[in-house]
């Protein structure tokens, strides 16, 4: 985002406030960070650990996007992290972060892709019904990592830059711990106890011959708001 002293930045999905606090740090005493989101319970966290931190710069508040309760060009940066992949509309979301963003401000979003999930298992049809029962499941988005840079140039944005960081799982009980274990509880609806239980056979042979293989890649897009909105 660019993030300067005196700036005033957006969260969008704040969550417990584990990035509003730096970024209110970093802004110093000039500078303004708030912090929205659907969960009224985690909004009580981040206000109570803002509050224990001294920070009086940081406001956390509900809203639900595509609404956002802000005036046009409100803030100099706005970001949104592991967000998208849960609206039922992302693209009207991003226009809704770009509009409260003054112009030469950056929005910057950071989404898995759900849709390079990827578990070695030795049985490529059984991989893909599996993965992506459960994806199907658990996000409305699973494809919007690979959406967003179009998403950006859609909505004006301009000097774009897109970085790629893949997720690597070491070990069967951290792909468990992160990403398998609610997978799997979705798909088993879908594919059937019989084939879960051979799936997850593969797996625990894959992690007790040392080649369990897991992962799947996040897309960081930044994009910066024109001078001239045209």
């Amino acid at each position: 985002m660019g993030a300067r002293e005196g700036a005033v930045l957006l969260d969008a999905g704040c969550g417990s406030g584990e990035d509003t606090l730096p970024l209110a740090a970093r802004g110093g005493p000039r500078g303004r960070v708030v912090g929205i989101d659907v969960d009224r319970g985690l909004l009580r966290v981040a206000s109570e650990r803002a509050a224990e931190a001294g920070l009086r710069n940081v406001e956390h508040r509900y809203a639900q996007l595509p609404k956002c309760p802000f005036r046009d060009a409100t803030f100099d940066g706005v970001r949104s992290e592991r967000v998208f992949q849960h609206l039922a509309r992302p693209f009207e979301s991003l226009l809704a972060l770009a509009r409260v963003t003054k112009p030469g401000g950056r929005v910057v979003v950071l989404e898995p892709d759900w849709a390079s999930l990827y578990v070695d298992a030795g049985d490529r049809a059984l991989e893909r019904k599996v993965l992506q029962a459960g994806v199907d499941f658990a996000v409305n988005q699973g494809d919007i990592g690979r959406r967003l840079p179009g998403y950006f140039v859609r909505a004006g944005l301009v000097e774009l830059a897109v970085q790629l960081h893949p997720i690597r799982y070491p070990s069967l009980a951290s792909a468990d711990h992160y990403i398998l274990s609610g997978f799997e509880a979705a798909a088993r609806r879908r594919v059937g106890a019989r084939a879960m239980a051979r799936w997850r056979r593969a797996l625990e042979t894959a992690e007790a011959e040392g080649r369990f293989f897991a992962g799947f890649t996040y897309v960081l897009v930044s994009g910066q708001v024109p001078a001239s909105r045209g």
